[in-house]
């Protein structure tokens, strides 16, 4: 959540200014036990402990932060539009994390060669610059599906894709029209990155 990152400036600042007074002391009075009235010695117990604790606030603020910050592609859809909303995360890097994931895996890596057709990046990052310019103008989201990444199988339309139903005799079969319920998802706010294999003419169980 967004409010942590300020939560561990917050603490950081705090535990800098206190380590500072607590140099300034130790460099004045570097020998409390010669100063009668017991002041610096209340100063050195205290900046101590202020140090310690607002240290230890940091690095369990740090600890909470790694455990509870977003992660877009392991989230539900309910906790991606909730961390969209708050401004933890924009559309474009929402989108950004996706295709990333994409091309590590499916590209690179284990190359798992799910994905048969990936959209434009510039058009879908347009897309995506524009969800996040509606919502920071009017605070709310453009649909219950806001910048949410979708595939779909290649048996599915949609015009900027052909639809080749995994067959290389449709390689150049690009529709006129959106499937209705690709049309209702992006209709929605959903963001199709792209199109994903299948067996032959959809033919098979896999």
């Amino acid at each position: 959540m967004i409010y942590l990152v300020y939560v561990r400036a917050i603490i950081l600042f705090h535990t800098i200014f206190y380590y500072i007074v607590f140099a300034i002391v130790f460099y004045c009075f570097p020998d409390p036990i010669f100063v009668g009235h017991g002041l610096t010695r209340v100063l050195y117990t205290t900046t101590t402990k202020m140090a310690i604790q607002q240290g230890l606030l940091l690095f369990v603020s740090v600890i909470v932060h790694c455990v509870f910050s977003f992660e877009a592609t392991g989230a539900t859809i309910e906790e991606a539009l909730t961390a969209l909303s708050s401004g933890e995360v924009s559309c474009v890097q929402m989108i950004q994390m996706h295709l990333d994931r994409i091309a590590a895996y499916d590209q690179a890596g284990p190359v798992l060669n799910a994905m048969v057709s990936l959209a434009d990046t510039s058009d879908i990052m347009a897309v995506a610059a524009s969800y996040d310019e509606h919502l920071a103008d009017t605070g709310s989201l453009v649909g219950s599906m806001h910048c949410i990444p979708m595939v779909a199988k290649d048996c599915y339309d949609h015009p900027r894709f052909a639809t080749t139903v995994a067959s290389v005799v449709l390689q150049d079969c690009r529709p006129l029209y959106k499937s209705p319920v690709i049309f209702q998802l992006e209709a929605a706010g959903a963001l199709l990155l792209g199109k994903t294999n299948l067996p032959d003419f959809t033919v098979g169980n896999s």
